[in-house]
């Protein structure tokens, strides 16, 4: 199990001098929750490969989290998912990198998503770090919106539970 130490924000624009290293679909699926704990399912389709289909254990929440994921089969993925009904949160996620070399997550959700929420886009950039100190000195650059981290309402799993009333 491993430590995931990050910190989110909304995102203003997105810079073009930033270099795009991927773009990948995830459509993502909670089996079970409680305030501290879940289970997570994804599926993530990038361009001309197979999707990758992943379990994830995940304890905590806000800045720091322990977090365990592994790969699972196809077969496995939808049979996990047979007969719930479930709608997936999806979302693009681009990797991008500054001149510096840091790494961003930027998560790009539907906008039938982002009306839920009385947003017109909703637009999440993740920054992961090596220890908490490092998180807490971070500087966010200019094309940052208001921090995130530990607000529920912005959580992939909130979220997630927004995607199920999509289907009324």
């Amino acid at each position: 199990m491993s430590l995931e130490i990050e910190r989110k924000f909304l995102v203003n624009h997105i810079p073009a001098d930033l270099k795009l290293l991927s773009t990948v679909t995830i459509h993502q699926y909670y089996l079970a929750t409680t305030p501290d704990e879940e289970i997570r399912l994804r599926c993530i389709i990038r361009p001309n490969q197979s999707p990758l289909h992943k379990m994830t254990l995940k304890f905590g929440s806000g800045l720091t989290c322990a977090e365990h994921e592994f790969d699972i089969s196809e077969f496995i993925f939808l049979q996990l998912l047979r007969d719930r009904n479930l709608v997936p949160l999806t979302k693009i996620r681009k990797v991008l990198q500054d001149f510096s070399g840091r790494c961003y997550e930027v998560d790009i959700y539907p906008k039938d998503l982002a009306s839920r929420l009385d947003r017109d886009s909703l637009t999440v950039v993740e920054v992961e770090f090596f220890s908490e100190e490092e998180a807490r000195a971070f500087n966010p650059p200019f094309w940052f919106g208001e921090e995130i981290t530990g607000f529920k309402n912005f959580s992939n799993r909130h979220l997630f539970t927004l995607a199920q009333t999509l289907l009324n």
